[in-house]
């Protein structure tokens, strides 16, 4: 059946790596799902969640051969800075600040699983393509 607003249809199948395991990919993350691929740096990323810090943010994923339809997208992430978008297309918003104190991939992965911080967007794909992903600056900052 169709998505529609009345009869939405999970279609998270359509994003490679959503979970962001280095365990999917022989240990290193995943190049060929995310653009920015050394996020977190050396950090064990078994924990289901990523880090960028104090280096600019571009790290996103270009889905092709979606359906067209409307979406909402969805992740958990906050950032301690004030600059960083979550985007899917040409539709924005800030990432939810951290106000939890925690600094680290696998505090902030306790507190994803907790359904804390998620941030969404919704979209509407004419041309069978959906670009998802984050942007801002971390120069001094991080995003997790």
């Amino acid at each position: 059946a169709a998505a529609t607003a009345q009869n939405p249809v999970d279609a998270t199948y359509y994003v490679k790596q959503a979970n962001i395991s280095r365990n999917l990919s022989a240990g290193a993350y995943n190049v060929n799902a995310w653009s920015q691929y050394n996020v977190g740096g050396t950090q064990d990323n078994s924990n289901f969640a990523a880090q960028v810090y104090n280096a600019a943010v571009d790290n996103y994923q270009t889905i092709e051969n979606i359906p067209n339809g409307t979406y909402t997208v969805s992740v958990q992430a906050f950032t301690s800075g004030t600059d960083v978008k979550f985007y899917a297309n040409d539709q924005k918003v800030d990432v939810k600040a951290n106000d939890s104190g925690v600094a680290s991939c696998s505090g902030a992965a306790a507190l994803f699983k907790q359904g804390l911080y998620p941030n969404t967007v919704t979209v509407t794909v004419t041309d069978r393509t959906l670009k998802i992903g984050f942007e801002g600056d971390c120069s001094s900052t991080w995003l997790d």
